[in-house]
């Protein structure tokens, strides 16, 4: 009697599993390559291999970002950015280092070393999150109406809260730092070293890129459409695969069928007993 309760028991259970599975918002694709080197390539080699060559203005009050423009000669792609936001000749950024206060004008040149992008002067590693936060605002997709918050975020992400470790409290008293946690609740995956090279899910086909234009200048944000974009699998359109309800029918049909195929037999043995 256990035993046929059993049988029953562990079908159900196969088939509440396989439909109760969980989608992770944010995450690394592992084993795929943008080609962002080619992107670093084309911008660090414009103007003779001299990079960009670029004058900036203030845009906003609060000083934090900043209007990079045509200082002469090729200009960076800024096709990835949202019209208002970036043209033939300009592009909106953000400083990432907050102790440095010289943004330019010079010859601004991507880092990209060991499948990461550092500021120039005090080496901070750009995180997942500051790509993730500067992703969304240069392509139009996030409404931000308090800008220096927004860019508060991105240098603290940026500088693990200037060269420590973000206090639990600013994750709640920052609105951009929570909304965060809402795609990935893991504070220590946004904070990670981000990857241009690498496809993640919430910034899609992008890479970003730390500019400077060398140590004591400050260091500022770029966006590029990724070179080699990557297409995610397409699931199967529902009709294609049973849905969990069904799939059980299924199952209990099949086992009751053998049952049933069973039964006969077992009657036939006790018979000749």
């Amino acid at each position: 009697m256990i035993r046929n309760k059993m049988f029953w028991i562990l079908p159900i259970l196969v088939a509440a599993t396989w439909g109760t599975g969980q989608c992770v918002y944010g995450e690394m694709v592992a084993g795929v390559s943008l080609n962002a080197q080619s992107v670093v390539s084309s911008f660090n080699g414009m103007n003779g291999g001299r990079g960009l060559n670029y004058a900036a203005q203030s845009n906003w009050a609060d000083g934090q970002w900043h209007n990079y423009m045509n200082n002469g000669g090729s200009f960076a792609n800024t096709s990835a950015y949202a019209p208002s936001l970036g043209g033939s000749s300009n592009f909106i950024s953000v400083c990432v280092e907050p102790l440095v206060g010289l943004i330019g004008p010079g010859y601004a040149t991507l880092s990209y070393s060991g499948g990461q992008s550092a500021s120039a002067t005090d080496g901070n590693i750009l995180s997942v999150g500051a790509a993730y936060l500067y992703m969304l605002y240069a392509t139009g997709r996030a409404v931000v109406p308090t800008m220096a918050a927004y860019a508060e975020a991105i240098k603290t992400l940026m500088g693990a809260y200037y060269d420590g470790p973000i206090p639990d409290g600013h994750w709640n008293s920052n609105a951009y730092l929570s909304q965060l946690l809402s795609v990935n609740s893991d504070k220590n995956y946004w904070q990670s070293a981000y990857n241009p090279d690498a496809y993640y899910t919430e910034i899609g086909n992008y890479s970003v890129f730390v500019a400077s234009a060398g140590t004591g200048t400050q260091s500022f944000l770029y966006l590029s459409n990724a070179a080699r974009p990557y297409d995610p699998p397409v699931p199967p359109p529902p009709g294609d695969v049973p849905e969990p309800a069904s799939l059980l029918l299924w199952v209990l049909g099949v086992v009751g069928l053998a049952g049933s195929r069973m039964r006969p037999s077992r009657m036939k043995k006790l018979a000749g007993d």
